[in-house]
């Protein structure tokens, strides 16, 4: 079932994607309205259930979510998916979706935990309503509009963006170090095929290596393939880079990921953006 799904290369929304709630901007939506045509998608994995991380990570997602709000002026949608169980959470408009993934549900039951998490979140990235979409993991958060974003992923005009862990401000395309915590991507079958090329290992070999590992080595082959990559400059994604260093950045940050920068005192945006290089 899983090979026949992935195989088919299909999107998965909405046919194993489940919505638990829509908000009213869906409900009075029309044709021709962009908003919702593109967004940012909010993702929770387990490789075994946990509620009190399902509760952890619900905390830092409202986090993450008031402060686009702040930020957007409600240019983007945004979704909410969770795959282990239906979460019982009340939920209001600052989600335009909340979806339970039950491709990613049954997932979990057939690998038994091995690796339905790093599997599932890439069955998430598949539970998209959008037609462009900035998949974020929880422990992300935003300095500036992800909607600055969606304009440079439409610029550029490739199907897939992700960052490396390197401290040079303008990536080279290198695939050895991809983080997976920030994807960009366009709906289309090329990008599909992508998601294809990446899961391929993990059903053949139910291992438990990491899904940054498969990124990798789908990346490594993709002058072969019909869909086109880009490394993301790093004020997209800034994040805790090799050695322990900071990333060096040269114009302001969009988005930091990772629980590192919790820590610090001054307020984040702005000691990032005091450092640029």
């Amino acid at each position: 079932y899983v090979k026949k799904v992935f195989r088919n290369q299909t999107w998965l929304y909405p046919s194993e994607c489940k919505i638990l709630h829509t908000s009213s901007r869906v409900k009075n939506w029309k044709p021709g309205d962009t908003k919702l045509k593109q967004g940012v998608l909010l993702s929770v994995s387990f490789p075994h259930y946990n509620p009190d991380k399902l509760l952890a990570y619900w905390k830092e997602v409202n986090h993450t979510v008031d402060k686009i709000w702040k930020l957007n002026m409600n240019v983007v949608g945004l979704v909410f998916i969770v795959d282990f169980e239906e979460p019982k959470f009340e939920y209001d408009d600052r989600f335009d979706y909340v979806i339970f993934n039950r491709f990613g549900d049954a997932l979990n039951t057939v690998t038994e935990g091995k690796n339905g998490g790093f599997l599932n979140k890439i069955t998430n990235m598949m539970c998209t309503p959008f037609d462009t979409t900035i998949f974020v993991d929880g422990d992300t958060r935003f300095c500036a509009s992800p909607h600055r974003m969606i304009t440079y992923m439409q610029k550029i005009g490739a199907d897939v963006f992700a960052n490396v862990e390197t401290r040079n401000p303008h990536p080279i395309q290198d695939y050895s170090a991809i983080n997976s915590g920030v994807i960009g991507y366009k709906k289309n079958a090329a990008t599909a095929s992508f998601f294809y090329e990446v899961v391929t290992p993990f059903v053949d070999r139910m291992s438990r290596a990491g899904d940054q590992l498969y990124f990798q080595w789908a990346l490594k082959n993709h002058r072969k393939r019909v869909w086109k990559y880009h490394v993301l400059p790093q004020n997209f994604h800034y994040m805790r880079c090799t050695f322990g260093n900071e990333c060096i950045i040269e114009q302001e940050a969009v988005l930091f990921h990772g629980r590192i920068f919790y820590s610090f005192t001054k307020e984040v945006c702005q000691k990032i953006n005091e450092n640029r290089g």
